[in-house]
């Protein structure tokens, strides 16, 4: 799910409350990629 600025910028204007869900969903995504990526390096 990847937004451009003005879908964002729309969505919150429409519905901010899911908007923002959403891109903290998509940014806790990210960091726990991020997380187990450094983790299996450890591991290695």
């Amino acid at each position: 799910m990847k937004y451009n600025k003005k879908e964002i910028i729309e969505g919150l204007k429409n519905n901010p409350s899911k908007t923002i869900n959403d891109h903290l969903e998509i940014i806790k995504d990210k960091n726990i990629k991020i997380e187990t990526r450094i983790l299996i390096i450890n591991i290695l």
